[in-house]
């Protein structure tokens, strides 16, 4: 089947757009909440972190292929799980962060530079 442009009445078109709901952005709250604490162990070991993700955080180094994995405990703090990288070739790594259970972070480059 062709649609050809004699068979599309802008008219039509218009009067779709005009019954199409508005999206209120004043009436959309941000749900997403900071999860803070301070990282015990691991490359960032007493600093104040703030995570996405209520689980915790991943601290990816891309250039040597390393990964901390930082878990949230009840008291707030983010305690690394092993203060020896892993391999970031890990599926499963990938997947904690691809289920939003963990957030992920990058240390600033060696050039400089802000962290994420």
């Amino acid at each position: 089947m062709t649609i050809e442009e004699s068979d599309v009445d802008p008219a039509d078109l218009v009067a779709e757009l005009d019954d199409a709901p508005e999206l209120d952005l004043a009436a959309v709250e941000d749900d997403s909440e900071l999860y803070s604490g301070t990282a015990r162990g691991g490359l960032w070991n007493g600093r104040a972190v703030e995570s996405r993700c209520p689980k915790g955080f991943l601290l990816i180094d891309r250039e040597h292929g390393w990964v901390w994995v930082y878990d949230r405990g009840d008291d707030g703090t983010f305690t690394v799980r092993s203060d020896e990288p892993a391999p970031l070739d890990d599926d499963g790594r990938w997947r904690a962060a691809e289920e939003g259970n963990y957030d992920i972070m990058v240390p600033a480059m060696a050039g400089g530079g802000d962290e994420s």
